[in-house]
């Protein structure tokens, strides 16, 4: 199950123009062109780490940010079986 989700995330990484994903030559800032993707359904185990080793290899990312819930800090992706 878990190669079926990265499967979908490389296809829309894909689609993604490599120039969008860019940072500005600036100050580390993104290119005023960049797009904000917001994935879901990744497994719960994942961190922001693993996100960023997918993406980087399609252009630079920026920032990635995983949405955990407040108490008890886990990833609020969905749970694969």
């Amino acid at each position: 199950m878990e190669r079926q989700v990265l499967a979908k995330m490389e296809a829309i990484a894909d689609r993604l123009q490599p120039a969008a994903a860019g940072m500005s030559a600036s100050g580390g800032q993104p290119d005023p062109d960049s797009i904000k993707m917001f994935v879901g359904q990744i497994p719960r185990h994942w961190n922001e780490s693993d996100l960023t080793k997918i993406f980087e290899e399609f252009g630079p990312v920026y920032q990635i940010s995983v949405l955990r819930d407040k108490v008890t800090q886990q990833s609020k992706g969905k749970r694969f079986k």
